[in-house]
């Protein structure tokens, strides 16, 4: 009996996994999608590059950071610099 009940808590454990995964991978798609809105309606010519970051990029921390700076950035070198995660951390100097 006590094997079947741990074979039941295995399988909620397997259960709840997969649906934080899910859910972690929905959120990650959704803040892709604002990125490249973000990126296309104020740096368009960026575009591509975008694009290829929201591809490799698979934490939506990072990612929702990523939009911030966009979203700030005040022109289009300084957006492309964080795209190519060339910004100097303001820490340091």
């Amino acid at each position: 009996m006590s094997n079947m009940f741990d074979d039941i808590l295995a399988f909620e454990d397997i259960k709840r996994i997969g649906f934080e995964e899910g859910k972690r991978k929905t959120q990650l798609e959704a803040l892709r999608r604002v990125f490249i809105h973000v990126v296309e309606a104020r740096f368009p010519k960026l575009l591509r590059l975008a694009r290829g970051e929201a591809a490799i990029i698979d934490d939506p921390d990072e990612l929702d950071r990523l939009i911030v700076k966009i979203s700030i950035a005040q022109n289009s070198k300084e957006a492309r610099s964080y795209l190519l995660h060339e910004e100097e951390d303001e820490d340091i100097n």
